[in-house]
């Protein structure tokens, strides 16, 4: 199991990283863009979720992380959308750890 600051490491690698193209992608002039962050976690409890990371997807890890594609990752969301899943935990595209 990732440690808290893996995981901590991970959600701030891919927010950079989405806010980075939001940024580059857009034609307004932000000039510096200095963002804060807080880093929380919370219990969640739900007879609807599905834990991505477990043995189970081990198999899959590279498609559903894929870095250069969201083809699968795309099909496993609405297949999950379609089942009701309402949480779900995932390894980060970005982050080896």
């Amino acid at each position: 199991m990732p440690s808290l600051r893996a995981k901590q490491t991970t959600a701030f690698s891919e927010k950079a990283f989405y806010l980075f193209n939001f940024i580059n992608a857009s034609e307004a002039k932000f000039g510096i863009v200095s963002p804060q962050f807080t880093a929380f976690s919370a219990h969640i409890t739900s007879s609807k979720g599905i834990k991505l990371t477990g043995d189970s997807f081990a198999n899959y890890r590279s498609l559903i992380s894929k870095p250069n594609s969201y083809e699968a990752s795309q099909v496993l969301g609405g297949a999950m959308r379609d089942a009701d899943i309402q949480v779900f935990t995932y390894y980060s595209t970005w982050v080896t750890l």
